[in-house]
Parts: C-alpha cells; sequence; structure tokens
C-alpha cells in the first residue's frame, strides 16, 4: 500500500491507525475500505489482491463495482446508502470478477466505519467456492434420497421419525406432517410394532436388521415390505440415527404364492392326466363288455335295467375323465361364440329348480355386453358350480344375484394379475346373501375339486 493512501486514510479515520492496519493485513479473509459516496475501494490488503488477481494499482481508487456481478445493482445501492441503520452490518452472495475473466462465488460482509471524517466502511470477502461447492453436494444428496425408489426413513434411538422420502410416504400413502415426529412401530401391525421396540430397534443399533414385515398403509390396506437398518455413528463412535431402507414386496409375494399355486395345480394336473387316461381306458373296455352282454342276453327285461344303470354310470365316469383331461389339458377345449346373457336365461329354468323355492334368484343383465369365444360345456360347468355352493352357503333361504357388465382392465390390474393382457372383457358376477367364506377358502375357492 502507497505511504500516500495509508496517510489519507489516517486523516479520514483516525490518528493513531498503525495497529489497525496490522490487523488488516494479517485477516485471514480479503478486506477493503470503501468510500461509500463513490463506491471507490481506498484500500484493500493483501489477501484480496491474491484471491482476485489483480495488483494494488489495478485496484486502489477504482470503483468497487467494476470487481463484482450483483443480481439487483439498484437494491444493491440502497441496502448500501442505508448500512448505518444496519447495527450489525449487511451481507450479500455475489461473484466477483477476478484477473482473466475469472468468476468466483463470495460472501460480502459490510460494517459502516464509526467515527469517520468520511463515509467509510469495511468490506470482508470470504470466499465461498468450497461452501457452494458442499451445499450443491448437500443439495444433490438430498434430491437423490428424496427421488430414490426405496422408501428411506431416518429415526432417532427411540424410534421417533426424523426424515422420510418420497417413496415412504408413497409406501405407506401417508403426507409429510403425518408421518415426521412418530414412531416407526406405530406404521407396523400392532404385534410387530410391538416387535420392533423389543427387538428390531435395539439389533439395529447394534449393527443393523433386515427381513420382512407386515406394515398396515393409511386407507387400512395390509402390505408387506422388507427393511434393512443401518446405524450412522459419530466421531466417537455412538449411534446417533437409523437408516431404515424399505421395499413393498407385496406384489412379489403375491406373484411367488401364484407361482407356488401354478406349480402345485401343474402337478396335480399332471398326476390327474395320468390317472384319466389309464382310466378312461378301463371304462372303454368296461363299456365295450356292457355293450357284448346287452347283446346276449336279447332282451331280457329281468337284468336289463341293471345294465342300463351300469351304461349310465359308465357314462358319468367317462364325463368324468373327461373333466380331468381337461383340467390336466390333454382334452381338446372347443371354444365357441356365445351369447352370455342368452345362456344364463336359458340356465335360469333350470336353476330355479336347483336352488329350491327358499332361494331367489335375481338376474342384472346388461344388454350392451359382447359376445365372447369359451367352450360353452366349460362355461355352464363353472355357473353351475358357482351356484350350487352359492345354494349350500343358505340354508334358510336368501337372494342368489348373476350379473352381467362390460369392463376394461388396465396396466394397473395386470401388475397383480400377470396371466391377463390389459383390454376389454365381459364380467359375470355371482353374489348371495350366506354365510361367506373364510380367508383359506377363498384362496382355494377355484382349485378343482375342493369344496
Amino acid at each position: 500500500m502507497e505511504i500516500s493512501v495509508q496517510k489519507m486514510i489516517e486523516d479520514n479515520i483516525h490518528p493513531d491507525f498503525d495497529p489497525f492496519f496490522n490487523i488488516l493485513e494479517t485477516f485471514p479473509e480479503s478486506a477493503l475500505i470503501i468510500d461509500l459516496d463513490t463506491m471507490s475501494v481506498i484500500y484493500a490488503n493483501q489477501n484480496f489482491f491474491n484471491l482476485s488477481g489483480f495488483r494494488q494499482d489495478e485496484v486502489i481508487s477504482k470503483s468497487f463495482l467494476n470487481f463484482i456481478i450483483v443480481p439487483n445493482l439498484s437494491d444493491f445501492l440502497k441496502e448500501i446508502n442505508e448500512i448505518e441503520l444496519q447495527k450489525e452490518g449487511l451481507n450479500f452472495d455475489l461473484v466477483l470478477k477476478g484477473q482473466r475473466n475469472t468468476i468466483l462465488p463470495i460472501q460480502l460482509f459490510c460494517q459502516k466505519i464509526p467515527e469517520t471524517k468520511q463515509n467509510y466502511a469495511f468490506f470482508y470477502i470470504k470466499n465461498s467456492t468450497e461452501l457452494r461447492r458442499l451445499e450443491v453436494e448437500r443439495n444433490m444428496l438430498s434430491h437423490a434420497l428424496r427421488q430414490v425408489n426405496e422408501g428411506l426413513g431416518l429415526f432417532d434411538l427411540e424410534g421417533t421419525i426424523i426424515f422420510v422420502n418420497e417413496s415412504f410416504l408413497d409406501t405407506f400413502g401417508y403426507e409429510r406432517g403425518e408421518v415426521i415426529g412418530k414412531n416407526i412401530g406405530s406404521f407396523f401391525s400392532p404385534f410387530i410394532g410391538y416387535e420392533f421396540q423389543l427387538n428390531i430397534l435395539p439389533a439395529s443399533l447394534k449393527g443393523g436388521w433386515n427381513g420382512e414385515l407386515k406394515a398396515i398403509r393409511k386407507d387400512g390396506k395390509e402390505i408387506t415390505v422388507f427393511m434393512s437398518t443401518s446405524t450412522v455413528k459419530d466421531d466417537d463412535g455412538q449411534p446417533v440415527v437409523v437408516v431404515a431402507v424399505l421395499n413393498d414386496i407385496t406384489l412379489h409375494k403375491q406373484l411367488e404364492a401364484q407361482l407356488r399355486q401354478s406349480q402345485k395345480m401343474e402337478a396335480i394336473g399332471q398326476l390327474a392326466g395320468g390317472v384319466a387316461h389309464d382310466f378312461n381306458n378301463l371304462l372303454t373296455v368296461i363299456e365295450g363288455y356292457i355293450d357284448l352282454l346287452k347283446s346276449k342276453l336279447n332282451g331280457n327285461t329281468s337284468v336289463d335295467s341293471y345294465i342300463k344303470q351300469m351304461k349310465k354310470a359308465t357314462e358319468r365316469a367317462v364325463s368324468l375323465t373327461r373333466q380331468l383331461l381337461t383340467f390336466s389339458r390333454r382334452q381338446v377345449v372347443q371354444p365357441k361364440i356365445i351369447d352370455v346373457n342368452k345362456t344364463i336365461k336359458e340356465l335360469s329354468k333350470m336353476l330355479n329348480r336347483l336352488i329350491g323355492e327358499h332361494i331367489e334368484l335375481i338376474t342384472n343383465l346388461n344388454h350392451n355386453v359382447w359376445k365372447i369365444k369359451i367352450d360353452p360345456n366349460q362355461f355352464e360347468q363353472v355357473l353351475l358350480n358357482l351356484i350350487v355352493n352359492a345354494r349350500d352357503a343358505m340354508p334358510k333361504g336368501g337372494e342368489l344375484i348373476i350379473e352381467t357388465e362390460q369392463i376394461k382392465l388396465d396396466k394397473n390390474y395386470q401388475r397383480f394379475h400377470p396371466d391377463v393382457k390389459p383390454g376389454d372383457y365381459v364380467l359375470i358376477k355371482v353374489t348371495d346373501t350366506g354365510v361367506g367364506m373364510s380367508e383359506e377358502v377363498q384362496q382355494r375357492i377355484f382349485e378343482p375339486f375342493f369344496t
């Protein structure tokens, strides 16, 4: 710094200014003295020259505005002019224009110099490049945590939730305000909530835990989640927060159950097919001998009725083997275009006799439903089975309702029923007012030969 400039500052600020200059020169950040009337630089310490890359003669007496980029210059100057009203000074986030057009993000702190002959202020500049980098990294990390597909939750050592991401909220169906501050165990079934406090939380604090849990959504629906926990520790190795990562595996569990069911049905089908095939061969021989016996008796009426009963029993056995072969996919299915409503109407006369007078049969048939391609015998058999089961569930009487409806199944439905293609379908609904079924029976209702 030139002696003439230093003397000028001393004359305008304080007669004994040497200690002040020593402080500014050893100050760890860039420091300047600015004439607020002209915004010119009266003084700058060596750190500012090092930061900006400019020489002393390129800075002193020049406007400070030449060295900064301000988002709104008029607002900036207005605040600077009112600096005397700010006892604690002002601070701004700006950009410093350095030598060779380099730019640096900075924090600028401004403080009016009291008891001076001139309108001077201290400007302190802190290089915020590292701070901005850390802030960007923090924002990126926060964004990543919020957007990650897995549900993510942070809770304290007591299990109180302090952070959750969007996937966590989507999994449980809650808003953020309904979750923060609640105990993590409250989002699981009551028994598991108790188990969480008793075993899962202590295991998490000791190193981590993972496993499947039954959780309850806000809408009351039970879901299955796979949760893995780990602990964040401080510098002393003490746990401070627990991180929980959750995946909704409800669909996965359903698909697993469907796979096991299809594998079981395939095994049963193979067994049934083999038995039916061999049994059908035996029935063919029996039928042949019955016909041969009938021809040998020459119309002997004393045994003719017995032969007819044998013939009918054999025919029913043949029909049963056909069903077995159909189930095992060895029997050729013969689909045809049928009118669902017409078929139901034709069956209604027989159904009234089948269900009895104590049960009222109601049909709500949508006349706009499409025709469908299906094996008519199988369709009638399925419908009859449902109606017989409904009748047996209403020993004291009730209502039996058969409905048809045109529906559209979308990709969301396909997620839970992979064998179904999205598109238009005809829905046939059979409802009764009977005693109902247990959940176990519901799971097996469409298994062949299960009653």
